[in-house]
């Protein structure tokens, strides 16, 4: 048997366990029996959690049967929240890694404070899903997998109709602090020493968004970093063929303006473009593609005479199927380098749960 067969043969195997996890595994409900209680449901908070396992084939390009096989989880949070509408006072947070927490007061009709280790309010929702780059989650690189700081936010909604809204969130949070003489990484944990302010505004009519965020920060003393990104979303049914009522798309590009002495001035860019579409008997499709170019001096998006191996365009495909809570998926991720090709493909069978 050769190494590509034998690759497939894993692939085969370990996407057949997924498929017969929910079978084997999901406990049968008796007749008549009560449904479990949640045991804060008495003090009105509400638990929500994501658990995942994945298996992936990795180090390999082009060609899958020269890669290594891997287990990986990314995904085991619980999420503790707090939100009724007679009470001035919410909370949320993500009580296993502690990844944010959040304590609310409303300010008023349609204003409101959140304080804590917040999720910072930069680009489209869900803030703790960017797709910059064409990529998502843990294989995002460009900011962090999970943004999240140390600051307080205040959430305002200017107009709110049947077919129009309009708000807005303005922060303080914990900055990026760097090396006037080193290249400025985007994706590390801020510096409450270096606190930095931001603007997210979001409009929506219909099925359609458009968030414009703007955020700075002075990462050394007189040195300053200022991040702009412009994203839009289009929901199911936003195109007007009924062939096409099952597809959604977003779009979106960020750009990093650093100031540097030593370095000269110079900027990251990242884009994306994600198509998703419903498919029968439960399944869904998706497309996403996009750049992450670094260090670029001249142009808009891209410095030809700066370009290196941490310049990459990345396309994936995916499928998917749900089931109640839990959602099977495999998925193709291509990275492709401006110079030098890395054996960073990746093929990866998923199996996560919600609840």
């Amino acid at each position: 048997m050769n190494a590509r067969s034998a690759m497939w043969n894993k692939l085969t195997i370990a996407t057949l366990f997924v498929l017969a996890f929910p079978i084997a595994a999901w406990p049968a409900e008796e007749a008549g029996e009560a449904p479990p209680t949640v045991p804060f449901a008495l003090a009105g908070f509400q638990i929500n959690g994501r658990f995942d396992l994945n298996y992936e084939r990795t180090t390999f390009s082009g060609s899958p049967s020269e890669g290594e096989d891997t287990l990986k989880n990314y995904h085991h949070f619980i999420f503790l929240s707090r939100r009724k509408k007679d009470e001035p006072f919410s909370f949320t947070a993500e009580i296993v890694d502690q990844t944010f927490y959040e304590m609310g007061v409303k300010l008023g009709e349609g204003g409101g404070i959140r304080f804590g280790k917040v999720l910072v309010p930069f680009g489209a929702d869900p803030l703790f899903h960017h797709s910059y780059g064409g990529v998502t989650g843990a294989d995002q690189k460009l900011v962090p997998f999970i943004w999240s700081e140390l600051g307080v936010v205040y959430d305002r909604t200017f107009v709110q109709s049947s077919d129009f809204r309009l708000d807005g969130n303005t922060f303080l949070v914990s900055g990026y602090k760097g090396d006037d003489t080193k290249v400025l990484a985007l994706n590390g944990a801020g510096d409450p020493s270096k606190p930095a302010v931001g603007q997210r505004l979001r409009l929506g009519t219909g099925k359609y968004s458009l968030f414009g965020s703007v955020y700075y920060d002075q990462y050394v003393s007189s040195k300053s970093v200022l991040l702009y990104s412009l994203e839009a979303t289009a929901g199911y049914g936003f195109l007007p063929w009924s062939i096409l009522k099952n597809v959604s798309a977003r779009a979106g590009a960020l750009r990093a303006d650093v100031k540097s002495d030593a370095l000269g001035n110079y900027y990251h860019f990242g884009d994306y473009l994600q198509v998703d579409c419903r498919l029968p008997f439960g399944f869904r499709g998706r497309y996403r593609g996009g750049a992450v170019t670094n260090e670029n001096h001249t142009s808009l998006y891209f410095d030809d005479k700066k370009k290196d191996v941490a310049d990459t365009v990345n396309h994936t495909v995916a499928l998917f199927y749900d089931y109640r809570l839990l959602t099977l998926g495999a998925e193709y991720l291509a990275n492709l380098e401006a110079v030098g090709e890395q054996k960073n493909d990746l093929i990866r069978v998923l199996a996560v749960l919600e609840f």
